[in-house]
Order: structure tokens, then sequence, then C-alpha cells
């Protein structure tokens, strides 16, 4: 039996179990905002520290994540589909970047899976929600001010029938993985910047 890879060993080796206050507040929030989990919203990810958005600007290499990788190795690179090619959109997008995303994946151009009374759930530190928000398209993000608030945010993110997370970090890895599981390991909704 193969186990590298599989359900059983993602689940086994996840070291993102969260405390039911998280499950909790995280459900309290998506009644609040109206997400309806795995139904009408997509989420997009992208958390940035200082230093690595420092090495983005810099065009200094940075590898993609296990994340990204894992779904390369085990679905090809077919399965694969970036917002852009731009190493520094993928690592930093702008507000700019982010509407692009949104329009995108509305029109359809990611699958054509969003209707326009879709919702968004925006996780990008730095990016006004209000200013990307696409036509017909209503975007929610929580402000993040602990740590309890980031697992929450994660846990929504991950709740959502598609996300667009960075190729390279850690905070998109997380999603990732919850996305993944909740999903049969199943890459099909996943976008990467």
């Amino acid at each position: 039996m193969r186990l590298y890879g599989s359900y059983q060993f993602w689940s086994m080796r996840s070291l993102f179990r969260f405390t039911q206050e998280v499950y909790n507040e995280a459900d309290r929030l998506m009644a609040f905002h109206g997400l309806e989990e795995g139904n009408n919203y997509v989420a997009i990810v992208n958390h940035v520290s200082s230093t690595a958005r420092t090495k983005c600007h810099n065009h200094e290499r940075i590898n993609y994540g296990p994340h990204r990788l894992w779904i390369e190795h085990n679905f090809g690179t077919d399965s694969i589909t970036h917002m852009s090619s731009d190493r520094e959109v993928q690592c930093a997008p702008s507000e700019t970047d982010v509407r692009k995303a949104i329009e995108a994946d509305g029109r359809g151009m990611l699958g054509g899976f969003m209707s326009f009374k879709s919702k968004v759930y925006l996780s990008v530190p730095d990016v006004n929600s209000e200013r990307v928000a696409a036509e017909a398209v209503t975007v929610v993000s929580i402000p993040i001010r602990s740590a309890f608030d980031e697992a929450v945010d994660m846990v929504i993110a991950s709740r959502a029938k598609r996300i667009i997370v960075s190729p390279f970090f850690s905070h998109s890895q997380i999603v990732t993985e919850l996305f993944l599981l909740r999903n049969a390991l199943d890459p099909q909704g996943v976008r990467f910047f």
C-alpha cells in the first residue's frame, strides 16, 4: 500500500490542529459574513514577511514552497495555474494584482466556478478590501491582531470553494494543506499568484 502522499499520510503528518475555540470563531464569522463552507466564496491568501517582501523587490531567488511542489509532483505541471509569471507578483501582489485575480476568477478564466453572486475572502495584509472589490462581488476580510485571529483566518480561507495562494510562504502552505485535506487531496480548487 502506498502511504506517502495519500490522504492518510497528509492527515497524520499535518501539524495544524487548532483548538475548538478557533473553529467556533471561524463558524461565527462565516455565518456573520454569509460565507457558506465550500460553496460561495473564493479565498485569496498571501501573507508576506517584511524580509520576504524585500527579497521579492530585490529579485532574490525564493524557492517554491512544499505545498506547490507537492501538487506539481503528484499531479504534473498542467495542474498548476499561476495568476502571473512575474515572481514579484507571485511573491507580493499589489492591490491591482489582487483585483485582477478577483476579476479573472469571476470571468471564469480560472475554471468558471464563480458566479457573480459570490464572495471573496481576502487574507492579504496591506490590501484594502474596498479598493479591490470587483463589480458585483463582495469582498470580506477580518482584522488580524493576534495568533488566534490568524488561526481563524486560516480556517476560514481553507473552507472556501477555491483558494488563490502564494506559491512560496508558510501561511499559504497551511491554508493549502487544510484545503486539500477538506477536499480529499483534490488540487482542482487551488490556484497560485
